[in-house]
């Protein structure tokens, strides 16, 4: 029969380059939690900081049948969505495209 398993919350920390961490890894090790309410809680408390640009949780668990341990990214916080710039790209095209033809039949 399965044992029930005991999980982990384990917050890690982003931050962009700083001329102090030179050959550091940008991720940093910031602490575990069982609850993973109070565990969200302390992510957010730190993204709010602006200590770091981007907060991860991840969540570290016993397999039932096997006992292995499993590692898996529970919520990352502070990521920006990407920018489309395709609509910009296409009126920047169309202006061209309308004053090339007007430049075109006024000559």
């Amino acid at each position: 029969m399965a044992q029930p398993t005991h999980d982990e919350y384990i917050i890690y920390g982003y931050s962009s380059y700083s001329p102090g961490k030179i050959g550091k890894n940008k991720w940093e090790y910031l602490g575990k939690l069982d609850d993973p309410r109070s565990c969200m809680e302390e992510a957010n408390h730190l993204l709010k900081a602006d200590l770091y640009d981007r907060i991860e949780v991840k969540k570290k668990s016993k397999h039932p049948e096997n006992g292995k341990t499993l590692l898996k990214t529970y919520e990352v916080l502070g990521t920006k969505p990407k920018k489309d710039y395709s609509l910009i790209l296409s009126c920047i095209v169309l202006i061209a495209a309308i004053v090339t033809a007007i430049f075109a039949g006024a000559f």
